[in-house]
């Protein structure tokens, strides 16, 4: 009898169990705290996605140009190897079709670093005072990780160890600092100024100077052994990488950038990316994957908002994006991929800001067809730098240089000596197409028969007053372009 009572409460205990699996669904509709115990909501997973894509875009844009560039020979814009420093011998001119607005003020060097086996040690010859140098190291997430340059240096020779986040060794003999990118693979840009065309083939000199060597080639007495890593399987980049094909993208790379955040990856891995990923996406409920798409959606659109908020202008003149290290981010990443948005691998300010204008004081756009225009810097209001700047005419509908009869591209502060100043001091800059009169011409620069546009480079600026930093806010300011009367 006992027995038989026994058999009879365990079918009744299991009665109730079946019966509570049974009403449970209908008890969690529409009560977000008690569903996200059993799983992931679709209001979680939307902020979730919006906060990856924020969080990704940096990478992503970093990745798509180290690809296009480096890996993909037949992309159009390859430049060579991994680990190579990769650097230009000439200066541009108007016929450059591959080259967008670009800079005659220096040579331009790039080196796409691969620090995953181990350190790459960058050293630099001994420079002359006189001739502005600098090596910008750019990692994955658009830090501003470390420079070589005019400004931090004794310009004697020294070398500088740039090393990958998992590096754990120490400082050899010799080198004056290490510098830690956050992912696997940075970017150093080299820069070398050319003052005139005359001078090309000293600043090319100077270039030939610069060198790389893996750690264990730089130790000299061979003890150390080159480090060996697995072959990357590149993945092709495309644009849909920063739209429709974002999800199996940002998850690729992400194995480039380390992270230590735990909650981060558990995060991400609730819809279906990166290695704590229990589910793929693909595998998800239709529900969530409309809410993770809806997420995407919401990080773009946030990210081009704040792209046209940091957009500052003075006197019509475009700042430049608020560019730097990851400790002047102070963990803002909406503004990192604001930044990188703006302006991809752009230099710390500290280092060199460049400014833009397309239209004149009245709010035109500049248009060398319809008018001649003039820019006045007051006396003593010349751009405050500690290197020096430039002002480079380029085609608005090309991007290219403005081809003219000088073969004169640009006006810069080594033309200063040469150029004509008013009874009060000040220097204007004739910009039309044709020629002005003939003791104006030192000050000529020579616009196109059509829109055109103005970016003003400026390197080392300075930090007395007048000062142009903080950009946007510093207490000079460039001179509007006024249209000729």
């Amino acid at each position: 009898m006992r027995a038989k009572q026994g058999w009879l409460k365990k079918l009744a205990s299991t009665l109730r169990t079946a019966l509570l699996l049974l009403v449970m669904p209908s008890l969690l509709v529409g009560c977000d705290k008690v569903r996200s115990l059993v799983g992931t909501s679709p209001e979680q997973a939307r902020a979730i996605a919006k906060a990856a894509y924020i969080e990704g875009y940096p990478l992503l844009v970093s990745y798509g140009a180290m690809y296009r560039k480096h890996i993909n020979q037949q992309s159009g814009q390859y430049l060579g190897p991994l680990n190579q420093i990769l650097a230009e011998v000439r200066l541009h001119a108007p016929g450059d079709v591959n080259v967008f607005n670009p800079n005659n003020d220096v040579l331009l060097g790039t080196l796409q670093l691969d620090l995953r086996a181990e350190p790459i040690v960058l050293c630099m010859p001994t420079m002359g005072s006189e001739r502005y140098y600098s090596v910008q190291l750019v990692d994955m997430n658009m830090f501003n990780f470390g420079s070589i340059d005019q400004r931090k240096s004794t310009n004697t020779a020294g070398c500088s160890l740039v090393s990958g986040p998992r590096f754990a060794g120490v400082l050899p003999t010799g080198v004056r600092q290490v510098l830690r990118s956050s992912t696997d693979f940075a970017t150093a840009i080299y820069r070398t100024q050319v003052t005139d065309p005359t001078d090309l083939d000293l600043a090319a000199q100077t270039q030939s100077g610069y060198t790389m060597q893996p750690l264990s080639a730089y130790v000299a007495n061979g003890s150390l052994a080159p480090g060996v890593v697995t072959p990357v399987p590149w993945r092709s980049y495309t644009d849909a990488a920063l739209s429709s094909d974002f999800l199996p993208m940002f998850s690729y790379v992400l194995q480039f950038a380390l992270s230590d955040d735990k909650n981060y990856l558990a995060d991400l891995g609730k819809i279906g990316i990166g290695p704590q990923a229990k589910t793929p996406y693909e595998a998800l409920s239709p529900e969530i994957k409309a809410a993770v798409q809806a997420g995407l959606a919401d990080g773009a659109a946030a990210i081009a908002k704040k792209a046209l908020a940091i957009d500052h202008r003075t006197n019509g003149w475009q700042d430049s994006a608020p560019y730097g290290s990851r400790s002047s981010y102070n963990g803002d990443d909406l503004l990192r991929a604001a930044a990188a948005q703006r302006a991809p691998f752009a230099p710390d300010p500290r280092d060199a800001m460049f400014m833009q204008v397309k239209t004149d004081s009245r709010g035109t756009t500049l248009d060398g067809s319809i008018r001649s225009y003039r820019v006045t810097f007051p006396a003593g209001s010349l751009p405050p730098v500690r290197a020096f700047w430039s002002l480079t005419m380029y085609d608005a509908r090309t991007h290219r240089l403005v081809d003219n009869p000088l073969g004169r591209y640009v006006v810069n502060k080594a033309m200063t000596d040469r150029m004509i100043t008013g009874p009060d001091g000040s220097l204007t800059v004739y910009i039309q197409v044709a020629a002005p009169a003939q003791d104006l011409q030192s000050n000529w620069l020579p616009a196109p028969d059509g829109p055109f546009e103005l970016i003003l480079r400026m390197y080392m600026p300075s930090t007395d007053r007048p000062s142009i930093l903080p950009p946007g806010h510093g207490t000079w300011q460039p001179p509007a372009i006024q249209p000729a009367a």
